[in-house]
């Protein structure tokens, strides 16, 4: 027959069980508290959306201006506020062989400028669940138009 032996807790395990505990729970609250008051909720968020290769119908509708939502989730993502444009060009190889960046007919890259309400914190803009981050594929669709973009830039207004 072997005797167990059962250890004892003594004065300075419950002490340093009780520091290790409430060194935990002061860096989750100090973390959670400054997250809560770094973010800047209510935010007038404004970003640009590169809209490459439309043709004059897409710029058109997005033109008539509106609000916009995410073409994935449903989720809104504020009103188009400007739209400006520029050629639409691509790299093609010509005959003797160079390589050269020619302006492509009937087609059009239009920035799209959104504005909204959101969130704007250390971690990025939010609105709602979407988060916008610069090189970020986005779906755009309005009541006239439903394509897709590049964020380009986004800013606290």
């Amino acid at each position: 027959m072997t005797k167990t032996s059962l250890k004892k807790f003594n004065i300075i395990d419950v002490i340093v069980l009780l520091f290790i505990v409430l060194a935990a729970v002061m860096l989750i609250g100090r973390n959670f508290m400054k997250n809560v008051e770094e973010s800047n909720t209510g935010a007038e968020i404004e970003y640009t959306v590169k809209v490459m290769g439309v043709r004059q119908p897409t710029v058109d509708g997005l033109m008539n201006g509106g609000k916009v939502v995410n073409g994935k989730t449903g989720d809104p993502l504020g009103e188009i506020y400007e739209i400006s444009t520029a050629p639409y060009t691509e790299e093609q190889n010509l005959l003797d062989g160079t390589i050269a960046v020619l302006e492509v007919p009937e087609r059009i890259n239009a920035y799209v400028t959104v504005r909204c309400e959101g969130v704007v914190n250390d971690d990025g803009y939010f609105i709602g669940n979407n988060q916008l981050c610069v090189g970020d594929t986005i779906s755009l669709v309005s009541q006239y138009v439903d394509t897709n973009g590049v964020i380009v830039s986004v800013k606290e207004k």
